[in-house]
């Protein structure tokens, strides 16, 4: 498939003539050989419509990759400058927080983090386009090639709509694309005016309580339209902070091995427990991680006692 499919070749109108030839000499009939006489041009030339929309596909896939490669580089140029311009070695550092605040509020008021997020779209756009060609292309060639790719090109597209939507219900999925703060923001617009109707005194009749849990759900929803995607996954972690600080906690004491380590970290635990910004870890403490805590420590001042290993 190429350009040669959107326009007529030289064999085509050699087999045109080569045909009227052959008839020519194989027919007698004179009316007959008149009539061929007549229509001596080929027709015009009209190229298949699947061929129109494969070479469209294909020819948009690769101008998009070569845009999405120009900017691409002018991205890694700008951040290069701004790198070079805001850490100047012979500056001051007021001076240099001067010039980063300065091109902070450019970057900020010239929507440069969503320049980037179209940049990185462009190349999923553009495998969206040459797939589509290449599924358009192998039906009108071949059926058992196109069922193969189809399938193929099916499931890529379930787990790309899945790593999509799961930072929406999910905010502390590792899996995102380009599309997730956009479908983000319609699921926010969506339930939000789900709630507003459903908080209305039309629905007065479903009690007070259930309106006050659909207004707050609208309020929910009206707060999160002004937030990014990213704030609302800090917004969700600091609303797990015990169940999070608990995995720190577990964490750090699984990793320790060394009893310098240990003296560490047995030191830290009670500043940590009773610090202001840990709240509620002692009630999340799982009971098996309690028997290892003990364990640990009484391991530890066990060595400690017989070998000397840490200070007093």
């Amino acid at each position: 498939m190429s350009i040669q499919d959107l326009k007529p070749t030289p064999q085509q109108a050699s087999e045109f003539y080569l045909e009227r030839i052959f008839n020519r000499l194989g027919n007698t009939d004179p009316s007959y050989a008149l009539l061929l006489d007549t229509a001596a041009k080929p027709p015009a030339f009209s190229p298949p419509r699947y061929a129109i929309w494969v070479n469209s596909l294909w020819f948009l896939s690769f101008a998009i990759s070569l845009t999405y490669a120009t900017l691409a580089m002018m991205l890694q140029q700008w951040g290069r400058r701004y790198i070079r311009v805001t850490r100047q070695l012979r500056s001051s550092p007021h001076k240099r927080a001067r010039i980063r605040a300065f091109f902070s509020d450019a970057i900020d008021g010239w929507h440069v983090l969503w320049v980037i997020e179209g940049v990185r779209a462009m190349t999923h756009l553009s495998m969206f386009l040459f797939f589509a060609g290449l599924l358009i292309y192998l039906f009108n060639i071949c059926h058992v090639a196109f069922v193969a790719v189809v399938w193929w090109v099916g499931l890529s597209t379930a787990v790309y709509v899945s790593f999509t939507l799961l930072p929406i219900f999910q905010p502390n999925s590792p899996y995102y694309a380009p599309l997730s703060p956009t479908l983000w923001f319609i699921f926010a617009c969506t339930s939000f005016a789900v709630f507003q109707v459903l908080s209305s005194q039309v629905f007065s009749f479903l009690g007070p309580n259930t309106l006050a849990r659909f207004r707050g759900s609208r309020d929910y929803y009206r707060r999160q339209l002004l937030e990014d995607i990213r704030k609302i996954a800090e917004e969700s972690a600091s609303q797990q902070s015990s169940v999070i600080d608990v995995q720190v906690l577990e964490s750090t004491f699984h990793d320790l091995t060394e009893d310098g380590a240990w003296e560490k970290f047995f030191e830290a635990v009670p500043g940590f427990l009773s610090s202001k910004l840990v709240v509620g870890v002692k009630d999340h403490l799982p009971k098996e991680f309690r028997e290892k805590f003990g364990q640990a420590l009484g391991g530890f001042l066990d060595r400690t006692f017989s070998f000397n290993s840490v200070t007093k």
